[in-house]
């Protein structure tokens, strides 16, 4: 697969659909500069809202090499299963694997989303509200120290305790194989669940944002951005890169810029 991923958060897909003058553009770039666009389940989860905007949105897929990432479940199961290697992105499809036309491609994208988009978003919908409620709730669990603001040991504990947390349902195996062998388990090697539970932590403890239940979509997005060279935000999770990235939170620099720099760049 190219290196050269590009990830476009769900709102640049509406843009685009709106503005024919910005989605060639876009195109454009992408292709001069032998980009591979990622579409994530949850882009076409936000896009299914849409309808209005269907005929577009595949027009513009279909026009650009793509790939469809595997959903952020099957993400951290690559990771696990090479760790602690590092591995790309894993993708369930890419147009360059195949010789499908324009109109072949733009028909399954669409009939995707009349039938698996749908019905995985119903079940999003249903499910998604508990756990946001259940974010909200724990945090009375665990309270800043006392001056008021979370010590880089209570980030620490946090993202440990919660990144196993998160695989432990999936992988008890290969945890309880480490922990019996008294072997560190590198957690940054999660890349994908890492940097979900560094946005849980940073905007709903540290900055005591309530949210709304669609942020779990876009945090879940954000377990695509280690894998990509290049991504598209909106202003708010785009500040929230930037601040990870200016207090060296992840382990390595993270890409992205909002549509505004996105826009001069193209």
């Amino acid at each position: 697969m190219s290196n050269k991923l590009l990830f476009l958060d769900s709102f640049v897909f509406i843009r685009m659909a709106e503005d024919t003058n910005l989605a060639t553009a876009v195109k454009s770039y992408i292709i001069s500069n032998e980009y591979t666009l990622i579409i994530g389940v949850m882009n076409l989860i936000e896009v299914y809202k849409w309808q209005k905007y269907w005929a577009q949105v595949c027009d513009f897929v279909a026009s650009v090499p793509f790939c469809v990432a595997q959903n952020s479940e099957q993400i951290s199961e690559t990771e696990v299963s090479k760790y602690p290697d590092k591995i790309d992105l894993p993708t369930a499809f890419c147009s360059s694997d195949y010789s499908f036309s324009k109109t072949e491609l733009e028909d399954a994208i669409e009939v995707n989303l009349r039938n698996k988009i749908s019905s995985f978003e119903k079940h999003y919908r249903i499910n998604y509200r508990a756990v946001w409620e259940s974010i909200l709730n724990n945090r009375n669990s665990f309270p800043p120290d006392e001056n008021g603001q979370y010590s880089p040991a209570q980030r620490w504990l946090f993202l440990q305790t919660n990144v196993l947390k998160w695989l432990y349902p999936y992988h008890r195996d290969f945890l309880k194989q480490n922990v019996s062998a008294s072997k560190e388990i590198k957690i940054e090697c999660f890349k994908s669940v890492y940097i979900q539970m560094l946005a849980i932590f940073l905007e709903y403890y540290v900055q005591r944002k309530d949210g709304k239940p669609s942020d779990l979509g876009d945090f879940s997005q954000l377990s695509v951005l280690p894998y990509v060279a290049f991504a598209v935000f909106d202003n708010e999770r785009y500040d929230l890169i930037q601040r990870i990235n200016r207090q060296n939170l992840f382990p390595e620099t993270l890409p992205g810029c909002n549509l505004a720099q996105f826009r001069k760049v193209i």
